[in-house]
């Protein structure tokens, strides 16, 4: 198990981010699937994506290309 420390928060995990990880945090713990957290991410990351996107100027989006 692996734990990656955030000022009051504690995150445990199993080394390839398989199975649960447990999230620890003024002394409350928290399980969760890691397949559930990693879905939350890749939508905040599709969401910056996205407005990166429609923010961006012609030069910007060709240049991307």
């Amino acid at each position: 198990m692996h734990t990656k420390q955030y000022k009051t928060l504690a995150i445990h995990h199993n080394g390839d981010y398989s199975g649960d990880i447990f999230i620890t945090i003024d002394g409350q713990e928290i399980r969760l699937p890691f397949e559930d957290i990693k879905s939350f991410i890749a939508d905040y990351v599709r969401d910056l994506r996205i407005t990166s996107l429609e923010q961006a100027d012609a030069d910007e989006i060709l240049e991307k290309w």
